[in-house]
């Protein structure tokens, strides 16, 4: 993985090394900023993207979620480097990181505020640009190109966020509702696994002892082996472990899910598939 020139600016947090889903893969934690409670900034190399700069990226821990903050360290340095306060907190803005997801994600909430729907997507379109697994944007310009009657691309991006990790934001289940009862697709959606299982997948994935979504998605997952959807698969493979890891131990067990073996598997297969780690300490050995 390509590290930021800035990399030397930074103090990489000393245990970094994580056997578990979450945070995700590639993940890389630093000190600074860092308040205590958990949550603490760190670079994040998007999938398929190991080869290029990093994003800096904070991780909230009681949430289970990833805030994508900044589209380069650089870009975080300077907006750390500018503040009076020293706990203060670098805040992304459109202003001081025209690429940052988070920023370009606020920015087109803005703009549906306004009922500028176009304007949503070209925000949303681009923060997609710099982070491809941001669920929360995905299901989000899903939802616009349904306002906009452009339902093929409604139905790309609804698959797309179905298949990302919750920690990149949490999915409206109106959504999930649509996408399960279309009928046709365009073809690059229809050849898609996922597309094939919608109507046996509820998209609900607790409250109950047994859930056979779980079994459907591990079928979902062996398919995209199968057909050499490497990056879908990674992405389904981390959404399924994150959903998972939710679960209590006893559901696990009933699943044959170990959350250090599904991790180490996951990153395994990655490189064996696409010959790049996204083993994070790598990158600084």
């Amino acid at each position: 993985m390509k590290l930021p020139p800035e990399y030397a600016e930074i103090t990489i947090y000393d245990d970094h090394e994580w056997d578990y889903p979450y945070p995700p893969s590639s993940f890389l934690p630093f000190w600074e900023h860092e308040l205590g409670n958990g949550d603490m900034y760190g670079l994040y190399w998007p999938v398929g993207k190991e080869s290029e700069e990093p994003i800096v990226a904070e991780m909230w821990h009681d949430s289970g979620e990833m805030a994508p903050q900044f589209s380069t360290l650089g870009r975080f340095l300077e907006c750390s480097n500018k503040l009076e306060d020293e706990f203060g907190r670098p805040e992304p803005t459109v202003e001081n990181d025209n690429r940052s997801p988070m920023a370009l994600m606020a920015r087109a909430k803005e703009e549906l505020s306004g009922n500028n729907v176009e304007g949503c997507v070209t925000y949303l379109e681009t923060a997609l640009e710099v982070l491809p697994e941001y669920t929360g944007a995905l299901g989000l310009l899903a939802m616009q190109y349904r306002r906009l009657r452009e339902r093929d691309n409604a139905l790309r991006y609804a698959l797309k966020a179905l298949r990302c990790p919750p920690s990149f934001g949490h999915l409206n289940d109106q959504l999930c509702q649509w996408f399960s009862r279309q009928k046709e697709a365009p073809e690059d959606v229809a050849r898609d696994p996922l597309w094939g299982m919608r109507g046996q997948l509820t998209w609900k994935y607790g409250g109950a002892k047994q859930n056979d979504n779980y079994l459907i998605l591990k079928e979902v997952l062996e398919e995209y082996l199968q057909s050499g959807m490497v990056i879908e698969w990674f992405h389904m493979s981390q959404t399924y472990s994150e959903i998972m890891c939710s679960k209590t131990t006893s559901f696990h067990e009933r699943y044959g899910f170990d959350p250090s073996a599904w991790y180490r598997g996951q990153i395994d297969q990655w490189t064996k598939l696409s010959g790049v780690s996204r083993h994070a300490p790598e990158a600084i050995q």
